[in-house]
């Protein structure tokens, strides 16, 4: 009977340790499973973040040529481009734009910020190695701003490698270009521009540019005539140069309108900003010339005596815009003529306090003394 009770007894504690040892057995499988898990999630994770550092590394290769330049022509820019200029830091990242249809270089590169302000130009020293490797320049990067009112910014552009600037040689001022082709330290890059492509359409084109500053009538007829030959928009920039050279605002403001539809109907919406500015600009000269011509028949106006009529009209400009010196001197003349002396007194005060006239000073003087003893 005992040794029965044994046999059950040993039986029992067999069972137990084999429960015990099978339950030990799969936590460490389990174990082992969130382990490799979590291990690989590790794994994946660093591979990720090792793809986006080289990503990231890969925007700038280290092999880059660096390129530091200056912005040129700030000051010349609107005035709401100035203050994207003044807002700029070092570590700000520009874009570089070929702008076509520039008068004076036809590699001319705009330097835009990142909100598509327009604060310059990259110096033409290196405007023609920037349009040739324009598709493969890494980034720009503001190294350098001034305390400035129209602040100077410096910036690195980063090109490739093999990529040929004037700073290689010192004897190198300019890129070399042989029958459209920029010739690099090993590599040639064919140079197309709007001005290329509007010559090789319309051989009457040089005749047009020897013309557009000593007889742009003449000019802006030809290149009015080359438009209709080509795609692109160069001849009618060119003619809206032509206008300008004439002063016949109006025809240059009506050529802007016509390339800003062109613009858009050709999905070329960078150039837009450029001449929406040069549109305000022409409006500007439109309403000058207005206003001229306003002043002259006011003049007109007072010699022939009509004194009131003459002073409405210089009235109205004097409180549109500031004050000139020949326009303050007037409204005096036409006071006096109407014995206006309360007038004639403040305007003589006004130019006295501001300074308008050193030649006429002691003339006024001389005049608001009787006046007052007058009065």
């Amino acid at each position: 009977m005992i040794g029965f009770i044994l046999i059950i007894f040993l039986a029992g504690f067999i069972f137990i340790a084999y429960l015990k040892k099978s339950n030990d057995s799969s936590n460490n499988k389990s174990n082992g499973t969130i382990s490799s898990n979590t291990s690989n999630y590790d794994n994946n994770r660093t591979q990720l973040n090792h793809a986006s550092n080289t990503q990231k590394a890969k925007e700038i290769p280290s092999t880059a040529k660096k390129v530091n330049f200056a912005v040129k022509g700030t000051s010349y820019r609107s005035q709401a481009d100035i203050n994207a200029a003044r807002n700029v830091r070092v570590g700000d990242e520009l874009t570089l734009i070929h702008e076509a249809y520039n008068d004076y270089d036809s590699f001319a590169m705009m330097v835009l910020t990142s909100d598509g302000h327009h604060i310059g130009y990259v110096e033409k020293k290196y405007s023609m190695c920037f349009f040739a490797y324009k598709d493969k320049i890494y980034k720009c990067i503001v190294s350098k701003v001034t305390n400035d009112d129209v602040p100077f910014i410096y910036a690195n552009a980063f090109l490739p490698f093999d990529a040929r600037v004037p700073d290689d040689d010192l004897k190198v001022q300019k890129m070399t270009s042989k029958e459209g082709q920029y010739i690099g330290n090993g590599v040639t890059v064919k140079i197309t521009t709007e001005r290329s492509l509007a010559h090789e359409t319309n051989p009457d084109l040089e005749l047009a540019e020897k013309l557009k500053y000593s007889e742009p009538e003449k000019a802006v007829e030809i290149f009015l005539s080359c438009a209709a030959n080509e795609s692109g928009l160069y001849s009618l920039h060119q003619a809206c140069f032509c206008y300008r050279k004439m002063k016949a605002y109006d025809k240059e403001k009506e050529l802007i309108q016509q390339i800003i539809a062109v613009c858009k109907d050709e999905g070329k919406e960078e150039y837009i900003p450029e001449y929406e500015s040069r549109l305000k600009s022409v409006e500007y000269y439109i309403n000058k010339q207005n206003e001229k011509g306003e002043l002259d028949k006011a003049y007109s106006l007072q010699k022939e005596g009509k004194y009131k009529e003459a002073l409405d009209l210089y009235l109205f400009y004097f409180n549109k815009d500031k004050f000139v010196l020949n326009l303050t001197d007037r409204i005096i003349q036409c006071y006096r003529k109407l014995n206006d002396k309360s007038n004639e007194t403040r305007m003589l005060e006004y130019a006295l306090k501001n300074k308008l006239s050193e030649s006429n000073k002691l003339k006024y003087e001389k005049r608001l003394e009787k006046l007052k003893q007058e009065q």
